[in-house]
């Protein structure tokens, strides 16, 4: 048979008898002419049928341990009692980690990392490639390690895993977290790293999805993170980089260091693919599929927020109300302490989550909670969860053949559908195709660091240390320089607004104060037409990201009005409009305003504040309206709480009982539930919101 019917057979238990079936697995492990993923798709379904083919014929659960074994999957076999399977796994056993038994490639590549070298791997979704960063911080103890992450979702899965792995280091993923004199691991999104002071000798750097170096991909996040490389590659002891089915990477040129790419297909686990791309994105077909998924975690990929919205609706439309009490309790809390009209409030109640980069911190990780639990079985996502976040989900449909406004290439395509299938708990997962997929294609991933950034822009050649550059991108670096009256260490820390742009903005400042148009002099609080003259002044000329917001006055309107909101949902009262579907464009309009208050619009305030610095001097302060606005208006560093699980509406109603500049001990009275007498009383769905804090979630063999 070959390998399609092979795959029926096991599924079906039907063609040759058992004993013959394992065979012909075993030959094709053999045959050079099957390649390794179908050999290995093929073992894999032996083992997820394991006890029933046992059951059938005794004696096959051991054939069936015996191939696992040749083909290198040792997690498989730990339940084998023979001496020969033993002797192997306890050979896997890494003595830091006794609970984990390594699969025969990622011990290939961890023996490189223990030996020293710097990696960068390129390995399918599910093998487990952010288990080593473990692995080697447990057998080498290195004393400062950086790891950069792509999402803010992602760090929380680092944060919490690495606080409970590494209770002996100082796990550092906020500003105002004070490194140890001993272990300290720093954990950020690439902007957070950039923007942090990080002294010490660096032992290990790791950077999880790698291939967003690449400018070719069009992300305006790419200059930060390769800043970020070029900073700590070239002084670390050791790098490793890890990203998922990467062809290959750029010649290193230029880099002294020399660096191992290492590529393989070895994936612990299999999928069934559901083609239903001739009938296209039909929400009747989809709500067929979640029925028949009957419960199974599945996860909905689309391209955008406002795409996640409009699917909600549909489905809704088409499946049961769960009748889950708790599940109606949570939907009613958000709509009380959000917005009544916010669609995630009315989909809980159908089992239908919604994920993406502007929900809620704290109210995402629930709903992963929730997922990863087994009380919500629907997930839509975008691509803020498919992007290295673990999840127990068996099921993927791909609904969207685009991420954002453009088209999902093969590698982007088959990152999403890596997200199907967990070991242990699914072996087989099921990808449902509602699109063509993207033709096959070779992607390389070029780091600019390897050729000394020689084809990168500008911005990024004054951004990233001088010492990474070469020779003609050193000269273009020293001419945009020289030929700028800003002051150099401004132009390299803000360079990625826009050199022209930083520049314009110079001048524009010179021409108003000359021309006693100087509203924008203002410090303190500032008052909106103060607010709105400032944001003014780099809405037209800086690249920024606007999240959503359509002019210096909006933002400083939304500004204004979460500054004197006293809960979130005032906030929301005040901006949202129309109702059910109409309503989602000005709910998810607050959201994303919220998030660039996190970050983008105190950054732009500060730097405008150097700007003007350079021309008037102690005229204007922006930087308690820009930390302010950072914190949502509440007092102190409290609104980290809400990256560390607490939602926003509970910090604003606790806030006189908890530490304002200490976040870290803020949670550890919310976790012990210290809050005093005189504190109101929590409802049951936030007491549960705030016991999943502390929850220990089960070690998996393979994160990802």
């Amino acid at each position: 048979m070959n390998v399609e019917e092979l795959r029926t057979a096991i599924s079906q238990e039907t063609g040759p008898d058992l004993f013959s079936l394992c065979g012909q697995v075993a030959s094709a492990w053999h045959d050079p002419k099957v390649s390794l993923t179908d050999s290995l798709d093929l073992i894999v379904r032996l083992v997820a049928f394991k006890e029933r083919f046992e059951k059938r014929l005794p004696g096959t659960g051991e054939m069936i341990n015996e191939i696992a074994r040749q083909a290198g999957l040792y997690p498989y076999v730990s339940d084998d009692e023979r001496w020969t399977n033993r002797l192997v796994c306890e050979a896997m056993r890494l003595p830091s980690m006794p609970s984990v038994i390594l699969h025969l490639e990622q011990m290939k590549v961890f023996a490189l990392l223990f030996e020293g070298r710097s990696v960068i791997l390129s390995a399918p979704t599910s093998f487990g490639k952010s288990l080593l960063v473990d692995a080697l911080i447990l057998s080498k103890r290195p004393d400062n390690v950086v790891i950069v992450v792509p999402t803010l979702a992602l760090l929380d899965e680092y944060r919490k895993r690495l606080r409970r792995q590494f209770p002996e280091y100082n796990v550092i993923t906020q500003d105002y977290q004070e490194a140890g004199h001993n272990r300290n691991i720093f954990v950020g999104t690439q902007e957070r790293i950039s923007s942090r002071d990080i002294s010490q000798r660096v032992d290990l750097f790791v950077i999880d999805e790698f291939y967003k170096l690449d400018l070719q991909r069009g992300d305006d996040r790419a200059i930060s993170l390769n800043s970020v490389m070029a900073r700590f590659a070239r002084t670390a002891e050791q790098t490793y980089l890890l990203g998922p089915s990467i062809d290959g990477v750029s010649q290193n040129e230029h880099f002294p260091k020399d660096m191992r790419f290492y590529k393989t297909s070895f994936s612990p686990v299999a999928a069934d693919i559901i083609d239903y791309s001739d009938q296209g994105p039909d929400p009747d077909l989809l709500a067929e599929v979640l029925r028949e998924a009957n419960g199974e975690p599945t996860l909905i990929y689309v391209r955008s927020p406002s795409a996640a919205a409009r699917l909600a609706f549909e489905l809704m439309d088409r499946l049961p109300d769960l009748a889950d009490e708790r599940l109606l309790e949570f939907g009613s809390w958000l709509g009380d302490e959000f917005h009544p009209e916010w669609v995630l409030a009315r989909s809980v109640q159908f089992g239908l989550g919604i994920h993406h980069g502007r929900v809620p911190r704290s109210v995402g990780q629930f709903l992963i909670h929730l997922f990863n639990n087994g009380r919500l079985p629907y997930l839509i996502c975008t691509s803020t969860l498919i992007e290295g976040v673990n999840t127990v989900a068996k099921n993927v449909c791909i609904y969207d053949k685009h991420i954002s406004t453009s088209k999902l290439d093969r590698f982007t395509f088959d990152n999403i559908k890596g997200r199907a299938g967990r070991m242990f708990q699914h072996f087989i997962g099921r990808i449902f195709l509602f699109h063509v997929p993207p033709e096959d294609g070779e992607f390389t991933v070029e780091i600019p660091l390897f050729d000394g950034f020689e084809h990168a822009s500008d911005e990024l050649v004054v951004h990233v240390p001088a010492d990474s550059l070469g020779t003609n991108a050193r000269r273009r670096r020293e001419n945009v320089l020289a030929s700028s009256v800003l002051p150099a260490q401004l132009l390299e820390r803000w360079s990625r607004f826009g050199i022209d742009g930083l520049n314009i903005v110079r001048d524009q400042v010179e021409m108003a104060i000359a021309g006693g148009r100087d509203t924008f002099l203002w410090s303190g609080y500032g008052y909106f037409e103060e607010i709105e003259a400032a944001f003014d002044l780099a809405w037209a000329e800086l690249k920024f990201e606007k999240h959503g917001i359509r002019s210096a006055r909006q933002a400083a309107y939304f500004a204004t009005v979460l500054r004197s909101s006293v809960t979130l949902r005032a906030f929301f009262n005040r901006l949202v409009k129309g109702e059910g579907l109409s309503a989602q464009a000005s709910i998810d309009q607050c959201f994303n305003f919220l998030r660039g208050a996190e970050y983008t619009f105190p950054e732009v305030l500060r730097c405008l504040q150097e700007i003007v610095d350079t021309i008037a001097a102690d005229r204007a302060d922006y930087t308690y309206f820009a930390q302010s606005l950072q914190n949502w208006f509440l007092p102190g560093s409290l609104r980290t709480l809400d990256e560390f699980g607490v939602p926003v509406p509970l910090i604003k109603r606790y806030a006189d009982f908890l530490p304002h500049e200490s976040p870290d001990e803020a949670l550890e009275v919310f976790t012990s539930l210290r809050l005093t007498r005189e504190a109101p009383a929590m409802s049951s769905v936030e007491a549960e919101i705030i016991a999943s804090l502390q929850e220990i979630e089960p070690n998996a063999q393979l994160d990802h």
